[in-house]
Parts: C-alpha cells; structure tokens; sequence
C-alpha cells in the first residue's frame, strides 16, 4: 500500500484579522455616480487618512474591496481516488469501497478486512471524533468591524452590509447567492474630535468560501439628512482560516 503522504490541517485557525483601509474603497451616491461628489480623502479625527462624507439629503455609500486568498477544498470530493490528496491503497476500483473489483485489497494486503479502501471521507478515521467528514479549506468571514467617526450631526442611519455571491464558469452564466445580503445597522452618536467608533457586526452561520469563484461583498450605507459629516477609517475583517 502506498498514499500521496499529504499532511492536512483538521480544525481552522481564528486569529487572522485583515484591516482594510476606507481610501481603497469606492464611493457612490446613486447609480452611475461614481465615485461620490459628496465624499472626499481627508485627515479623520487629525489621524489617518479616511473617506468622509459631507452633506444634506444624501445617502452616500463606501464599496470595501476585499482581496481574500481563497480555496474550493482539495478535500471537497469523498471520492479520494480521484484526487491526490491520497492514493488508493493498491485499488483498481474508481469509486469508494468496499468493492467487489478485481485487485481491489485492504491496508492489510487482504480483503474483506472492513476497511477497504479507497475510503470515504466521512469515514477516515483521522476525521473521527471530534470532526468528522472533508475537511473545509480556505477563509471564513466571522465578523467585521467598522472604524468611523460621526461628527456635526447625527445622521439618519449607518448600515454594514455583507454579501457573498459565486461566478460560475461561462460566458452567460447567472451568479450564484452564497450569503444574501446580511445589514446592520451602526452607532450614529457624535465623537469627540479625536475619537471613533470600532463597532462589529458579527455573521451568523459563518461558513468557509469554497464555492468557484466567490465574491465576498461589504459595504457601509451613510443616509444625511441634515448637514454632517460621517468619516471611515476602514474595515477589519476577522476570519477563520485553514490553507494546510
């Protein structure tokens, strides 16, 4: 018998936070206006710089990019023979096991020996216990939180809104809804000059993003119907993560 001799990573890692600076977003007060005449690149609070909105009647909306290194799982199919996370122990057989195919034996060199391989992920015994089933790889979004300073007035509303949709392969092809847009709505009391918010929203069911070609969306929706201001420092995403 033989295997491929990959080392895999079981459980994920839940300490990788990725700050996303406001002045890489884009900004928009309607469709086709891009990017926003109410908004602009200034010092935030005397600290870094950020994007600010300014105005009266106007819903001003920040478009966060995020650039995430993303996998669809080598471990996604149950069928190991067809893939090189792990050979089959000396099969001939083109499906899980058991199996009556001819030259098809066990890790003992015999069958039946109740473990003839290939295997079933479900069934692998390195995933019993206290997980069981493919192992997920790549990033899962856990929670934002959202850096910005209200100054002047309150405005209406400040929303975060997160969103994942998947592109399949083909040259028409309608995206798929992975997460539909998720909002909450965000503190809108008036800082001290020098001071933010760090307010997070946090995902319900979050999920690794294994599906082709994902597109995880956020952004922040600013509704002034007085004259204020609303300044964004950026986005710090907490993720899950498991690349090994």
């Amino acid at each position: 018998m033989h295997t491929a001799g990959w080392l895999t990573q079981g459980k994920p890692n839940t300490d990788l936070e990725i700050f996303i600076p406001a002045v890489q977003g884009i900004t928009s007060t309607g469709p086709g206006v891009v990017p926003s005449p109410a908004a602009s690149i200034v010092s935030i609070g005397g600290g870094p710089a950020g994007v600010l909105f300014s105005g009266a009647s106007i819903t001003g909306v920040l478009y966060y990019p995020l650039n995430l290194l993303l996998r669809t799982g080598i471990l996604q199919s149950a069928n190991f023979a067809t893939n090189t996370s792990q050979e089959a122990f000396g099969t001939k057989a083109s499906t899980p096991g058991p199996s009556a195919v001819s030259g098809t034996s066990g890790p003992s060199g015999f069958s039946p020996d109740g473990v003839i391989p290939p295997i079933l992920a479900v069934n692998l015994p390195t995933l019993k216990g206290s997980t069981s089933g493919s192992s997920k790889k790549g990033i899962q979004i856990n929670w934002i939180d959202y850096v910005f300073q209200v100054l002047t007035a309150i405005p209406t509303a400040i929303t975060g809104t997160f969103s994942i949709l998947a592109f399949p392969v083909g040259a028409d092809a309608a995206p798929v809804v992975v997460k539909a847009p998720t909002s909450q709505a965000l503190g809108k009391a008036i800082n001290t000059a020098s001071h933010y918010h760090r307010e997070r929203q946090t995902l319900a069911n979050p999920f690794m993003m294994t599906n082709d070609g994902s597109y995880p969306a956020i952004q922040v929706t600013n509704v002034l119907n007085t004259t204020g201001t609303v300044g964004h420092l950026g986005i710090v995403v907490g993720c899950s993560y498991n690349f090994n």
